[in-house]
């Protein structure tokens, strides 16, 4: 016989009809559904190095140094074996902690910078939202040396919501909609 009456004596054994409740679980759930975050994941932006050599490439070194840990990262020019052909573009990629602040400095053994006789440049961008911000520009007649800082704090560096697959440490008990 079928009852509507809840029975006095509870059963173990899972009923054939799923049961919903209105109120959130406070126990971690795993799902196959992604969850999604507004908060930053990630503890390091790209950084891109333009590099516009002029006539004199041999004259041209630079560095990249981190203020924080007072190091150098990386650093490029007839010092370090690297040589540069006269009037080419060149890109550097680099890979920075957020929140850290780094100087750039380009160096000119000549003393004109990158302005003899087609003028060169050096850009540092980040690519911020799909667009390349730039964070400084170093042209033409610079003397002996020019530096650009940079310093990358911003909180809204993510473009999107991330998306994961893995449950949240965190686990939310706002109930899903």
């Amino acid at each position: 016989s079928t009852s509507l009456m809840p029975s006095p004596i509870p059963s173990n054994i899972p009923s054939s009809l799923p049961s919903l409740s209105q109120s959130p679980s406070m126990s971690p759930f795993i799902s196959a559904e992604p969850s999604i975050s507004a908060m930053p994941t990630t503890l390091n932006t790209v950084v891109t190095l333009e590099l516009l050599t002029d006539m004199f490439p041999g004259d041209t070194s630079w560095l990249l140094i981190d203020n924080d840990k007072e190091s150098v990262i990386v650093s490029s020019g007839p010092g370090d074996g690297e040589t540069y052909d006269a009037g080419r573009l060149y890109s550097f990629t680099w890979t920075l902690d957020r929140c850290t602040s780094y100087t750039f400095t380009i160096y000119d053994v000549f003393g004109d910078g990158l302005s003899d006789p087609n003028p060169g440049y050096a850009e540092v961008k980040m690519d911020s939202r799909k667009i390349a911000e730039t964070l400084g520009r170093i042209d033409g007649n610079f003397g002996s040396d020019s530096s650009i800082s940079i310093f990358i704090c911003d909180k809204d560096l993510t473009s999107s919501p991330s998306t994961s697959l893995m449950p949240s440490l965190n686990p939310s008990n706002i109930p899903s909609s």
